[in-house]
């Protein structure tokens, strides 16, 4: 795995939340033309976050100092 940054690992995770929430906000709304192709796109950021998470909890173990996991979930958007 390439070595990131606590701080890099920290945004992605919470790019990626809010790239799904407003994803999903989008197919509730049926705005998007394509749903299939956002269904999709979906999948891939579930999996990114999935991904993401494990990368964390290990980073995690190696620091102190950073906050719990469902913590950075917490984001308006």
């Amino acid at each position: 795995m390439a070595d990131v940054d606590s701080g890099t690992l920290i945004a992605s995770i919470q790019a990626v939340e809010i790239a799904i929430k407003q994803q999903e906000k989008m197919l509730e709304a049926e705005v998007l033309g394509d749903r299939t192709d956002t269904e999709e796109f979906l999948f891939i950021l579930e999996n990114a976050k999935a991904n993401l998470r494990s990368a964390y909890l290990e980073e995690q173990k190696l620091s102190d100092n950073l906050p719990e996991y469902e913590g950075l979930l917490q984001i308006r958007t």
